[in-house]
């Protein structure tokens, strides 16, 4: 048996490939995000406390996303940066309650504030070499009754992937009706001349207009502000 040189099989070994080496990764990225409202499951209660499931529209924040590498990337953690956010005073009363339910729901505090962060726990699997689009819908903790305020939020989103410590930043900011049912109820109120519609105009002045994604809800709110003014 001959023997070889540990140098010799230093050598060789540098020339044996390494199944581990520049082992191929996710690349997840952001290709856009937009406001909009889709369709979610909601329990409605009536005044006898009887419950029943039905569909309705939820305002929600859609983020289409791509992942170039070989691997899947997961999106295990979503974080709302609350920019602003302003309270528009009922001035028509209607009955019945709706509590808001869905899929990656993140659920306003009712004691929000402008400058908050506030994390959702999610499990979005991103398949290599695709583009996919990720919903987080936004609700009220509490049941909303459609004679209390209505709620406009200005809000920011990042995505984190599992693997990584960093976030991903979604270009623009969104701006959000707590419930899309209520916001076009407001739009079409007179009375909303008595200091809401100035409050709604005020909410979304001055901002840059490419950067700022509305819900159509919102989008009808304001236009019968100025229709008004």
């Amino acid at each position: 048996m001959v023997a070889i040189p540990v140098s010799v099989i230093g050598v060789v070994a540098n020339f044996i490939p390494n199944p581990f080496a520049d082992k191929p990764k996710y690349a997840l990225s952001v290709v856009r995000g937009d406001a909009a409202e889709i369709m979610t499951d909601h329990i409605v209660e009536d005044a006898g406390d009887n419950k029943k499931k039905m569909q309705r529209l939820a305002p929600a924040v859609t983020v289409a996303v791509k992942n170039n590498g070989e691997l899947p990337a997961v999106i295990s953690e979503v974080r709302v940066t609350i920019k602003d956010i302003r309270r528009i005073k009922p001035c028509k009363p209607e009955g019945g309650a709706v509590l808001v339910t869905g899929t990656y729901s993140f659920r306003m505090p009712r004691d929000a504030v402008a400058g908050q962060v506030k994390t959702l726990r999610t499990t979005f699997e991103v398949e290599p070499r695709r583009a996919d689009s990720l919903a987080v819908t936004f609700g009220e903790v509490d049941p909303f009754v459609h004679s209390s305020p209505l709620w406009l939020y200005r809000v920011s989103l990042e995505f984190r992937e599992e693997n990584s410590k960093d976030f991903l930043s979604v270009p623009g900011q969104f701006v959000l009706a707590s419930t899309a049912e209520s916001a076009r109820a407001f739009a079409s109120y007179s009375c909303m001349r008595q200091g809401g519609d100035a409050a709604v105009k005020d909410f979304v002045a001055g901002d840059d207009p490419e950067g700022l994604f509305m819900t159509d809800g919102v989008r009808e709110l304001l236009e019968g502000a100025r229709k008004r003014s």
